[in-house]
């Protein structure tokens, strides 16, 4: 179920939502999402020879990217070049799914924002990397409405997100060739040794690397730093 405008307001209000900055207007069933000035492009697909591109991207390495800078007078996007950009909203949704989309009128010049991942992850905290691509040149500006959000109820027990994503303070290029990061499911009657907090967040910062089950961030529901498998 999607959440009404003003549902989205009252689930902000009781702290369940969260958007920084705070939007001063909310829509019907979304909340518009503005272009941050930071975009990035994979610098391995940009070498042409003869107008024909003759690298190619890497799923099991670091991919180098170049970062370019949204000036006030804009920048000119071009077709057959995938940019990496971030919103400026960053989102905290512990109870509800969100899934980010173009807005139509970006839709009405050709302005795609997400290549395959709409759809976020119950738990996720940070800034949103859009995938944005065009079908014409288009100018675009930073602060400019791009993409909007919009929330989702779930059902069953939460396995908030964990993966290599979580807390990103702007764009972020592909991180595939990292280890996977395993959530691990909250216990509500697990008990922090250090300051006796109940139910273990351990799912929104564990992180395993290989199955070794190595937890490290902030289990507690607290903040107790600790290292210990919950």
């Amino acid at each position: 179920m999607i959440l009404t405008g003003p549902e989205i307001r009252r689930q902000m209000d009781l702290g369940r939502i969260r958007i920084d900055p705070v939007p001063t207007v909310i829509g019907p069933n979304s909340v518009d999402m503005t272009l941050a000035d930071t975009l990035l492009v994979y610098t391995d697909v940009l070498d042409r020879v003869g107008g024909v591109i003759i690298g190619y991207l890497d799923t099991q390495r670091d991919n180098a990217t170049h970062k370019i800078r949204i000036r006030k007078e804009g920048f000119v996007l071009r077709p057959g070049i995938l940019y990496l950009g971030s919103t400026v909203e960053l989102t905290d949704t512990p109870h509800h799914l969100p899934y980010v989309d173009g807005r139509s009128s970006t839709g009405r010049l050709g302005i795609s924002v997400h290549v395959t991942a709409g759809r976020g992850d119950v738990g996720f905290v940070g800034r949103w990397t859009l995938e944005i691509t065009v079908v014409h040149a288009v100018r675009v500006y930073a602060g400019m409405r791009i993409a909007q959000i919009t929330f989702h109820e779930v059902r069953g027990d939460i396995q908030p997100y964990a993966g290599r994503y979580q807390n990103a303070t702007g764009v972020e290029s592909s991180k595939m060739h990292e280890p996977d990061r395993v959530s691990k499911m909250n216990d509500p009657d697990k008990v922090c040794e250090k300051c006796g907090g109940t139910g273990w967040a351990g799912a929104r910062s564990g992180v395993s690397y290989g199955g070794l089950g190595e937890m490290v961030g902030e289990p507690c529901p607290n903040g107790c730093p600790t290292s210990e498998e919950p």
